[in-house]
């Protein structure tokens, strides 16, 4: 995928836990992910926001910003993309 958005508080599984999945069967995904949020969170989410360093939209959010967050993301793993070449 080329961005996943991806809530931090969802039925069977956190964002956290899926995040770690994903990375883990395939790493450069982690680039992909922007978290989103409609609750306050603890110190351990707070500590794993800032150890992913992925982008995190708090709802609510506008379709504005949701895009911005998009477009960052995908720029940033196309120039990466583009300098491994």
């Amino acid at each position: 995928f080329d961005v996943i958005l991806c809530d931090l508080r969802m039925p069977g599984m956190s964002g956290e836990a899926l995040y770690r999945a994903v990375v883990e069967r395939d790493p450069p995904s982690r680039e992909a992910f922007i978290f989103m949020t409609g609750v306050g969170f603890g110190a351990g989410v707070e500590r794993f926001l800032a150890a992913a360093g992925r982008p995190v939209l708090e709802k609510p959010f506008t379709a504005e910003g949701a895009l911005d967050a998009i477009l960052r993301v995908l720029n940033r793993r196309l120039r990466a993309r583009d300098v491994s070449r």
